[in-house]
């Protein structure tokens, strides 16, 4: 009855096995978390852009080693020539005391001639022009045969065959009229037995003048020939071609200007002839070193 589930009940509440749950407070909520706690500490941040940075680092050492493996230099010494081929099929010889860097890949050709002189034969590629930079000149073909000298501080450029544009290193010429010779600022246009000097201050300069092919192209006969040239400008060139150097003692002489031709590897009969024409003293000194000299 009801009367006997009160007494049951009180007596149950003085047992101090049962806990009350009126006894304790009610549990408090959990804590909401803050939004800040959940953006990255700074040293996270640091952590992150270093690493960013890192594979930035990657990506550029990955390219400066990619170029330079795709990038071969050649050289040659004093009395050496060399004959090479490029991956496109493009033939190059370089003459003596010469240096060049090559890039050909199948994006690119690109060669960079400092200082000498090199014939180029052109594999035909419309899509990739063929470019050889020069201190002074940027010289651009697509399929042809040219010779490119570079030597104190000029270019010279002579085209045997098909055409090229010649321009100075920097932003690509713009055009500023109608036809195809001669209508880019900056630029040269040349047809095959065309040649042009760039980087000299020389009345002419940038301007295409026919050319003698024969005497242009004489080195890869080993041959040297010289149209009124200064005696000091010969003797220097040919100085490229020996191991037994000529040197003019008398400075005087140097600006004697002189044509001849002559085998590029007799330097005594080289300068026993220039001494004979000028009426000059040659000695053949005890160092293998032919001196050129006043009478």
């Amino acid at each position: 009855d009801v009367a006997a589930l009160l007494r049951e009940a009180r007596d149950a509440a003085a047992d101090a096995r049962v806990v009350s749950m009126r006894s304790h407070a009610p549990l408090a909520p959990a804590p909401l978390t803050n939004c800040d706690e959940r953006r990255p500490r700074p040293v996270a941040r640091v952590a992150i852009a270093a690493a960013v940075l890192l594979a930035v680092s990657g990506l550029a050492f990955h390219s400066q080693l990619r170029d330079a493996w795709l990038t071969r230099d050649y050289s040659t010494g004093i009395g050496e020539q060399r004959s090479i081929e490029l991956r496109d099929g493009s033939q190059v010889r370089i003459n003596v005391d010469s240096s060049m860097a090559v890039r050909v890949d199948v994006a690119t050709r690109e060669i960079q001639l400092n200082d000498g002189e090199a014939l180029f034969e052109v594999a035909k590629d419309p899509a990739h022009p063929f470019r050889v930079r020069t201190p002074q000149a940027v010289i651009e073909a697509k399929g042809t045969q040219f010779d490119v000298q570079v030597r104190n501080g000029r270019t010279v450029v002579v085209l045997l065959e098909g055409h090229v544009q010649v321009t100075p290193p920097g932003p690509p010429p713009s055009r500023i009229g109608a036809g195809t010779h001669g209508t880019l600022r900056h630029a040269v246009l040349l047809d095959p037995g065309q040649e042009v000097t760039i980087g000299s201050s020389a009345a002419g300069a940038w301007t295409p003048r026919e050319a003698d092919v024969a005497v242009a192209t004489a080195w890869t006969r080993n041959r040297l020939v010289f149209d009124d040239e200064p005696l000091a400008d010969i003797v220097t060139e040919f100085n490229r071609y020996s191991s037994a150097p000529a040197i003019i003692d008398e400075p005087a002489i140097g600006g004697i200007r002189v044509t001849t031709s002559f085998a590029a590897t007799d330097t005594e009969q080289i300068a026993r002839s220039i001494a004979a024409a000028l009426d000059l003293r040659v000695t053949h000194h005890a160092d293998g070193t032919w001196h050129i000299d006043l009478p």
